[in-house]
């Protein structure tokens, strides 16, 4: 999507867009807010004529382009996630559609321990009492194991 690679080592500013300047500023904060081992890994560099975000020194990892590209999805989903967080959940139909919507995203996704948080947190929101959350919990899990998982309890 915007075409980085670990090969890039840095981005000339006349090649700087605010879309690239944000993915920067987003996988850093990202990492400063899940508190990631990653972190330490990279670093953010501005020169006269280019930025660098790129492995610290001797910091290098095999798959360092599918780390970037998981840390870029996570964290754009939570940035999606704060703003759902921020909106008033009263509209019945609206909520039914995020409960689907939000189950998929747990069933589907890698989405990281802060974004399961946040989730979790708006399922509090959608779904006050207690036995019915825990009821939407279990469903899911059944859903998400669903055929991989043998139905023992009609054993005759």
């Amino acid at each position: 999507m915007l075409e980085l690679r670990v090969e890039d080592k840095t981005i000339p500013l006349k090649n700087l867009t605010i879309e690239t300047a944000i993915c920067c500023q987003a996988l850093l904060e990202f990492l400063q807010h899940t508190e990631s081992d990653e972190l330490d890994a990279y670093m953010l560099c501005g020169h006269a004529d280019a930025v660098q975000l790129l492995p610290a020194a001797g910091v290098r990892s095999v798959d360092d382009d599918g780390k970037l590209q998981k840390m870029y999805f996570q964290s754009m989903m939570q940035v999606l996630l704060e703003i759902v967080t921020s909106y008033d959940l009263d509209d019945e139909v609206g909520r039914e559609n995020l409960k689907k919507v939000l189950a998929e995203m747990l069933a589907c996704g890698d989405l990281g321990e802060g974004n399961v948080k946040t989730i979790m947190a708006i399922f509090e929101r959608l779904v006050g009492d207690v036995e019915e959350r825990f009821r939407f919990c279990v469903d899911l899990i059944n859903a998400i194991l669903g055929p991989s998982r043998a139905d023992v309890s009609n054993t005759s």
